[in-house]
């Protein structure tokens, strides 16, 4: 209850449009910048090693900045369009936020760039991202990297870089799908992937992310269009659950995978 009225607060301010950075703020309101985040001119759907290496580090940074307290919030956004995510910055000025946007590697290497914006927020947020390793509960820093990797592994099936989903399995993975027997390790689930019959309109959506410490489990739905040679079309509705272990670098790759269909 008491969260929920300093949101209010935050919605009350936004309503009646309060125009200066001058003004005096309720004591549950903080300045913040948000950080937009968008497809960069180096942005391509390809997950190689390269890619995988700038999304440990941008992975690393967020976490670095969360420990600083200068970033409250982070996460990406699950549509698959032009804006990627946010940040929630904690600094005193536009000035600092810009200069903590450019520590980000994404960014630096051009697959990302982030528009910021001043915004008056709830102070409910801070601290959202510090939940110790360990705890009973993901951080929000932990379940943004897990959706981090369910995009990237959304990309790279669109683009049927199946060597790119594969990166996103753990070496001795699992994957469980319908009517066959279980397959295992990354190099036999790329080959299960690569045979899988064209689709289209493929989409993904975690409805529920869960876990402690280095172990989490993703629960989703998903939806494509078979498309058979010389056969009508056929869509596919389902279901998955995933299991994710934490990585040395910060990532949460799949370490099971099932899924079956509606």
């Amino acid at each position: 209850m008491k969260r929920s009225k300093t949101l209010l607060a935050g919605c009350l301010c936004l309503a009646v449009l309060v125009p200066a950075w001058s003004q005096e703020m309720p004591p549950d309101m903080g300045r913040y910048f948000v950080g937009l985040i968008y497809r960069g001119a180096a942005w391509s759907p390809q997950v190689t090693p390269e890619v995988m290496d700038i999304q440990e580090a941008h992975l690393a940074n967020i976490r670095r900045l969360a420990d600083t307290g200068e970033m409250v919030l982070a996460g990406p956004f699950s549509d698959g369009g032009e804006l990627r995510g946010l940040f929630v910055y904690n600094v005193e000025s536009l000035e600092k936020a810009e200069t903590l946007v450019q520590t980000d590697p994404a960014v630096k290497s051009g697959r990302l760039r982030v528009e910021l914006h001043p915004w008056w927020g709830p102070k409910a947020i801070e601290g959202l991202l510090d939940t110790p390793r360990g705890s009973a509960t993901l951080s929000a820093a932990d379940r943004a990297a897990i959706s981090a990797v369910s995009e990237s592994w959304l990309s790279a099936a669109r683009a049927g870089d199946w060597a790119g989903v594969a990166a996103m399995y753990t070496e001795d993975a699992v994957l469980m799908a319908p009517g066959e027997p279980a397959i295992e390790g990354r190099r036999n689930i790329q080959a299960y992937w690569e045979a899988f019959p064209p689709v289209t309109g493929l989409s993904t959506t975690n409805v529920e992310i869960e876990g402690s410490g280095d172990l989490a489990f993703v629960r989703g739905t998903y939806r494509f269009t078979i498309e058979p040679e010389g056969g009508e079309p056929v869509l596919e509705t389902g279901k998955f659950v995933e299991i994710r272990r934490r990585q040395a670098d910060g990532t949460w790759r799949l370490d099971r995978d099932i899924f079956n269909a509606d």
